[in-house]
């Protein structure tokens, strides 16, 4: 899969930023002002070149909010500036979210990637000839459960219905 260039070059900028946090200066100092400066100059530009239409910005440490930005327009069309106040979907970054915690919880060994996943989500049945779906293979997305779209839950009968269905073939 190929990370867009505005992603890739974000991520390692947030992963600079927040290794540096403990040493960062008072946020009213000139020196914070400038690395801001910095920062709100950078999206500005990668907005411009990856023709991003809008962009909300918020740094934190494990105690307090550090930086709020947003940039450009919550509709384009409209011309509707974005807000700090505006819900934006985030989608799919949550399976990336939910990886690093549960990969954090593997390092102080308190989570095996490579267990059966009932044996932390005991109610997630799914019958299977073959050896148990891993949360490895579900953080992966390869194991392998029905993928029509009639089998997506959206109550509780069809999520019975789906744990009942046989698996078709092995995770991997």
């Amino acid at each position: 899969m190929r990370v867009p260039r505005f992603l890739a070059t974000g991520l390692v900028c947030i992963v600079i930023l927040s290794s540096a946090l403990p040493l960062f200066p008072a946020e009213d100092s000139p020196a914070m002002q400038a690395a801001w400066k910095r920062l709100d100059e950078f999206v500005r530009r990668e907005m411009r070149e990856q023709n991003i239409p809008g962009v909300s910005l918020a740094l934190t440490d494990r105690q307090r909010l550090l930086h709020l930005a947003t940039y450009g327009y919550a509709n384009l069309d409209a011309r509707r500036p974005l807000t700090p106040d505006h819900l934006l979907e985030i989608g799919s970054i949550t399976k990336s979210f939910t990886s690093i915690a549960l990969l954090q919880l593997r390092d102080e060994d308190r989570f095996d990637p490579q267990a059966p996943v009932t044996q932390y989500l005991p109610w997630f049945k799914v019958q299977t000839p073959y050896a148990p779906i891993r949360p490895h293979d579900l953080m992966t997305h390869s194991a392998v459960l029905p993928r029509d779209r009639d089998d997506i839950p959206s109550s509780l009968y069809q999520a019975v219905a789906l744990s009942e269905r046989v698996v078709g073939e092995a995770p991997g």
